[in-house]
C-alpha cells in the first residue's frame, strides 16, 4: 500500500511540477507618469496633446473629449486622484488648461478641463 501511494504521489508530482516551476508571463509594466514632473507639452490635435517629463520622456496623452481652447493656454494643473506615495498619471484625471488673468485664489479667468482616456510613451 505504501508503495502504491509513493507511486501515485511521484506521477502527481512529475504531472504537475513543470507548471509550478513554469515561468510565468508577467503582465507589462505600467508607465507611470509623475505628474510634477511634467514640463512641457504640445497639442498635436483637439483631442492629444505630448507631454514632456524629466529626463527626457515624452508620452502621448489622449483625451476623452475635443479640448478647444488648449492651444491658447498654459498647463495650469494637473487634477489626479489620489493612487499611491507619487501622483502618477492614470484614465480619468484631469488637465487644466487655464488663460486670461489669474485670481486671488490662484485661478485663471477661464479655466477648460480635459479628461485623460488613455496615454502611452511616444516613440
Amino acid at each position: 500500500m505504501i508503495s502504491h501511494s509513493f507511486l501515485i504521489a511521484a506521477a502527481a508530482t512529475a504531472t504537475f511540477a513543470p507548471a509550478l516551476v513554469a515561468p510565468t508571463p508577467f503582465a507589462p509594466a505600467r508607465t507611470c507618469v509623475h505628474t510634477r514632473a511634467i514640463y512641457d507639452w504640445k497639442p498635436t490635435s483637439l483631442t492629444t496633446i505630448v507631454v514632456s517629463t524629466a529626463p527626457n520622456r515624452r508620452y502621448r496623452v489622449k483625451f476623452m473629449a475635443p479640448c478647444y481652447h488648449m492651444k491658447w493656454s498654459v498647463l495650469d494643473r494637473v487634477s489626479t486622484r489620489p493612487t499611491g506615495a507619487v501622483p502618477c498619471l492614470s484614465p480619468g484625471d484631469i488637465f487644466i488648461f487655464g488663460r486670461g488673468g489669474t485670481l486671488p485664489n490662484g485661478h485663471y479667468d477661464e479655466e477648460e478641463r480635459c479628461m485623460v482616456g488613455s496615454f502611452g510613451a511616444t516613440k
